[in-house]
């Protein structure tokens, strides 16, 4: 049996492996060399390969996705972000520069940069370190938005990004970096996983809201009910294939969303199936539209807690029974009781 590594540690053991076989490729971002390494997932790589091929850098996020997008013309870069809201600073240069350079030159020109962009959550990360904006840059043709869950989602999306001719953007939530699964080379990124079978409703998640559907899947399962659960992985582009097959046959989809709901990934999802003229009602489970509390007591209310989603659930199913219990005693942590697989 294959050893099960920490999400953090596939990040590490990917870029190690990418950068022994290709010198062409160089690491940079705020903290990429410090004493946290971002969270350990650099721990190392400066001392394994070099200043010159591994370095933190200035508050200077537009600045510093220029010169990134420049050195990906010739070779290969990958920038990380400590968080997503930093990465606000530098849209100017992935709009306007990153997205497009392979489109207005043919095909002739290269992006080669990987951008990790990390989400924060909880102990008061507050409106400006735990925002996540997967839609607004979804909307924007040129960039590759992917969204892993495990260990093994991000190893190979590391994998297969670092080598991809446009720039790719990978959301990581910081509340995944302890989770173990094992790590498995697979030829190309699977954008949907098929987590669970049930005809009960389609249920859609991303990121760290997989956990959320394995607590629903757990309680539900008490009273014999199942559901047909996906993982999307891919956020742009965004393959709906199977979850259309799935809601054919439920009739009810259920989206649980890692963001604000207005104009988000689940409202897109709804417009596309209902332009299937698939006859279904549906549900979804997101943050509020207003910007994130930073008060341990007020985030309760504005993430969805298991025992409120599962409410919301019941009277979308018109169902009724209590909730098995609350995996983790406190809303603001990372849940440690999931050990996974799914």
């Amino acid at each position: 049996m294959k050893k099960k590594i920490k999400f953090s540690e596939a990040i590490k053991q990917s870029i190690n492996e990418l950068m022994l076989k290709d010198k062409n490729i160089i690491l940079m971002g705020l903290g990429v060399g410090d004493a946290k390494n971002i969270f350990g997932t650099t721990a190392g790589l400066k001392e394994k390969f070099g200043n010159n091929r591994v370095f933190d850098v200035p508050c200077s996020e537009n600045a510093l996705t220029g010169i990134a997008i420049g050195f990906g013309i010739r070779k290969k870069v990958i920038l990380t972000h400590q968080r997503f809201d930093f990465a606000l600073l530098s849209f100017d240069q992935l709009i306007n520069n990153a997205a497009k350079l392979h489109y207005m030159f043919g095909g002739n020109i290269n992006t080669n940069i990987t951008i990790r962009a990390i989400i924060g959550k909880g102990w008061g990360q507050g409106p400006t370190h735990s925002q996540n904006f997967q839609s607004l840059l979804a909307h924007i043709p040129g960039i590759k938005i992917f969204y892993p869950f495990s260990a093994n989602d991000i190893y190979n999306i590391l994998i297969k990004s670092v080598n991809d001719p446009n720039p790719v953007l990978i959301l990581e939530h910081r509340w995944l970096y302890e989770l173990k699964s094992t790590i498995k080379y697979e030829k190309k990124i699977n954008p949907v996983k098929h987590l669970s079978s049930g005809k009960t409703a389609t249920i859609v998640c991303m990121g760290e809201t997989v956990l959320d559907a394995h607590k629903i899947k757990k309680n539900y399962q008490l009273k014999k009910i199942k559901f047909d659960i996906f993982q999307l992985i891919s956020i742009n582009p965004l393959n709906l294939g199977l979850i259309k097959k799935s809601l054919k046959k439920t009739k009810k989809l259920i989206i649980l969303d890692p963001s604000n709901q207005t104009m988000s990934i689940s409202s897109e999802i709804v417009a596309r199936m209902k332009n299937e003229n698939i006859n279904f009602r549906s549900l979804v489970i997101a943050n509020p539209d207003f910007p994130t509390p930073t008060s341990y007591f007020l985030t309760k209310k504005f993430y969805p807690q298991t025992n409120e989603i599962i409410k919301k659930i019941n009277i979308f199913l018109k169902l009724n029974f209590k909730v098995y219990n609350e995996t983790s005693k406190f809303h603001d942590i990372p849940d440690q009781d999931f050990i996974g697989p799914f």
